[in-house]
């Protein structure tokens, strides 16, 4: 038996074969089984997950938040909306990006039967905004509650199957930045954080118009660059925070904030505490 995560909050493992499932079988009419687990699930503080050689398809779809996986090494950044196709015999790793709310719909996709349409040739797919996955999601659970007949949830996993490849391959293959652009980037943004480079300065270090470099960038890192250079703000702010005695107002100004509150509020957002108590629990001595 395969056992996901631990709840920190009661100890209390849940069964991996209790999570509601979507049943694909050439034998008989798909079906969509509940157990006594809703799909939405809502991650608690401090929430992560590991899954090791998969005995079953699974599917994700945020619904609020942001949430981080790795599928066989790789990383994934998955933001409200964002569908994850994540493939059998795999091993997957989840854990929430911050401490923002976190909810998402998850399911087993169970293939039984010679199912070779929709069987994945890729570790896995995941899916941008493109479609609309909390809209699935939802319509899955409550054709499962209302009974639907058979066809109709038959056309509609055919529906949202199709979808899903079609998204795939709209993203399948695009550029993102070149090694050389990433590097005039980060080169750019870490140069001098108190000058606080806009998003237009980093699109003419990368030469490309603002429209266009926001695009790929977002296809390079998994985030809007507005988005990006926050949490790199931020991230250098939990250096100085570890590694030097500049107090907390100084960091802020350092790292561009004029407001300690401002800073306060976004180093808390996105580490999960405040500034002064990140440095105490990380000091040396």
């Amino acid at each position: 038996m395969v056992n996901i995560g631990m709840n920190p909050l009661n100890d209390k493992l849940v069964s991996f074969y209790n999570w509601p499932s979507v049943l694909v079988d050439v034998s008989n009419v798909p079906r969509v089984d509940l157990h006594d687990t809703p799909g939405q699930y809502t991650a608690p503080p401090h929430w992560s997950v590991s899954l090791n050689a998969l005995e079953s398809d699974l599917l994700y779809c945020v619904q609020h938040g942001k949430l981080s996986a790795t599928i066989d090494g790789q990383n994934v950044l998955m933001a409200q909306g964002d569908l994850l196709w994540v493939g059998r015999g795999r091993s997957i790793q989840l854990c929430r990006y911050d401490q923002q709310r976190l909810s998402f719909y998850r399911f087993r996709l169970v293939l039984r039967g010679n199912i070779t349409a929709i069987t994945l040739a890729e570790p896995f797919v995941h899916v941008g905004s493109l479609i609309d996955g909390v809209s699935w999601f939802r319509r899955l659970i409550r054709v499962a509650k209302l009974n639907r007949e058979p066809m109709y949830l038959r056309g509609l996993l055919l529906c949202l199957v199709s979808d899903i490849i079609d998204a795939n391959k709209q993203v399948h293959g695009k550029p993102g930045l070149s090694s050389g652009q990433q590097q005039a980037v980060e080169t750019l943004a870490a140069h001098d954080w108190s000058a606080r480079p806009s998003v237009t300065d980093l699109a003419c270090a990368a030469g490309l118009s603002p429209d266009y470099f926001s695009r790929l960038f977002r296809r390079t890192y998994g985030l809007p660059p507005r988005e990006w250079l926050v949490r790199e703000r931020i991230r250098y702010a939990c250096i100085h925070l570890t590694e030097t005695n500049l107090n907390i107002t100084q960091i802020a100004d350092l790292m561009g904030y004029h407001d300690i509150y401002h800073f306060s509020r976004q180093f808390r957002n996105i580490i999960g505490t405040s500034p002064s108590l990140y440095r105490r629990a990380h000091a040396y001595g």
